[in-house]
């Protein structure tokens, strides 16, 4: 069961290796990393509009195939995204 008050004092205790493990995350896929930032900002203004799943029509997260080309996504839900 998820606990506000748990996740809050973890992440007090565990901010550092949090934020390391993510820096490591980052510099490993720089291209992955690339390719979301760029996306996020085209969806921020308006140059990527969101979509549905395009397997079941539910709410759907990018999905980029190809990271050379970040402005080419494919949306999917978590289910069928995690499936990829």
């Amino acid at each position: 069961m998820y606990s506000l008050s748990r996740s809050r004092k973890y992440y007090q205790n565990h901010h550092l290796e949090m934020r390391n493990q993510q820096a490591d995350y980052y510099s490993q896929f720089p291209e992955r990393n690339q390719a979301r930032r760029i996306a996020k900002r085209a969806l921020a203004l308006g140059q990527l509009e969101p979509q549905q799943c395009q397997v079941c029509n539910s709410s759907a997260e990018m999905h980029h195939p190809n990271y050379s080309e970040p402005l080419q996504v494919v949306w999917l839900c978590r289910k069928h995204h995690n499936g990829v």
